[in-house]
């Protein structure tokens, strides 16, 4: 049941409530979950927690702790399907969908696909074909011909 606008209100500026609501992330539970729990549209929850750098950065730790949380649930899942408590097919289904959720919320720790570290420089490939035939000319002796000693072939 939604609440009304000035209970929203007050709810926007209590600090616990904003403890619990990221608490309850880091539970595992969902913003859409927990909007719905307090009587708040979903989007008011969302704006307010990125309208504000430090909610904002809560809400980013609580994601991870989210992340974390179904991976822990994961290992749950598989003592379940090993005890034979739990079918093998219906315990695949809840894994994967618990991995999904850690990998977008954790990618670093929990996603499947390579990090590559790529760094990109400017090369001058003109520069360095004149270099190494500097450096052939060099290396070789080859006499320069340079329109000042033309007259001497």
């Amino acid at each position: 049941m939604r609440q009304s606008p000035s209970h929203v209100r007050s709810l926007m500026i209590d600090e616990d409530f904003w403890a619990k609501v990221f608490k309850r992330i880091g539970e595992g539970v969902s913003l859409r979950s927990v909007a719905e729990d307090h009587g708040v549209a979903y989007s008011t929850l969302h704006d307010r927690i990125h309208a504000d750098d430090e909610r904002k950065k809560r809400y980013l730790e609580a994601l991870t702790s989210r992340a974390m949380h179904h991976a822990a649930r994961i290992e749950e899942l598989v003592e379940l399907v090993e005890s034979g408590k739990l079918e093998p097919h219906a315990a695949k289904v809840a894994i994967d969908a618990r991995k999904w959720i850690a990998s977008r919320f954790h990618p670093r720790q929990f996603s499947e696909r390579l990090a590559l570290d790529a760094r990109v420089e400017k090369i001058d490939l003109a520069q360095m074909h004149l270099e190494e035939l500097k450096r052939l000319m060099q290396k070789k002796k080859v006499k320069e011909i340079n329109p000042e000693n033309t007259e001497a072939l």
